[in-house]
């Protein structure tokens, strides 16, 4: 069937329009193909940079090169100031085994009639034994136990023991603050409670 000129004409056209359209839909494809690679590329980026800022935080848990050897971690200077507490920790629970004995001390009275040392509990005994309780409590609290417990293992769950200790530890650590405020006042409480009674101003009473 042979087309008119017209027809011919009309049909160029319309052909061309839509070889146009197909560029034009080819090259808005291809624009949004490059620009989500350049998308991927910036967020590969992003990444890699973010990667090796947490690998210092977090060491293990992001494989990412980096061009020291070794992590040094809390292992140099300044971080290893962090471990300074720890070590008064370890401190402290020596402090806790003197106040123990205090406390055992205080259950022991002398019979004025007969000079006998009697076993017995008196105001003080209480308030020595509160000011022991508090002050462990706020101790074995401390977060940096939890390295004694068991944080220093690679695997705790291996070890039920410790975990269950290491939990425990963690527990009374989310009273931590509560624990320091009243052992505070506990300590000052003490130390005067003491110091009345030496001087004379105040009387232990005996309860039993």
């Amino acid at each position: 069937m042979k087309m008119t000129p017209t027809a011919a004409a009309s049909s160029e056209m319309s052909f061309g329009l839509v070889t146009r359209r197909r560029e034009k839909r080819s090259n808005g494809l291809g624009h949004a193909i490059s620009a989500t690679h350049h998308l991927l590329d910036n967020r590969r980026v992003h990444r890699r940079i973010t990667a090796v800022e947490c690998r210092g935080n977090h060491p293990g848990y992001i494989a990412v090169g980096e061009p020291r050897q070794h992590y040094r971690g809390e292992n140099s200077f300044p971080l290893i100031l962090q471990n300074v507490h720890r070590y008064f920790l370890y401190l402290a629970l020596l402090f806790l085994i003197v106040l123990a004995w205090d406390v055992w001390k205080a259950l022991w009275f002398t019979n004025p009639a007969t000079g006998r040392v009697e076993f017995g509990v008196g105001l003080g005994t209480l308030v020595l034994a509160s000011n022991l309780t508090l002050l462990g409590s706020y101790t074995f609290s401390c977060h940096s136990l939890r390295h004694l417990t068991g944080g220093f293992l690679d695997q705790l769950s291996r070890r039920p023991f410790r975990m269950k200790a290491y939990s425990c530890v963690t527990c009374m650590n989310q009273k931590h603050m509560l624990w320091a405020w009243m052992s505070l006042f506990m300590v000052a409480f003490s130390d005067l409670y003491i110091r009345m009674c030496s001087m004379g101003i105040w009387s232990d009473w005996r309860l039993i």
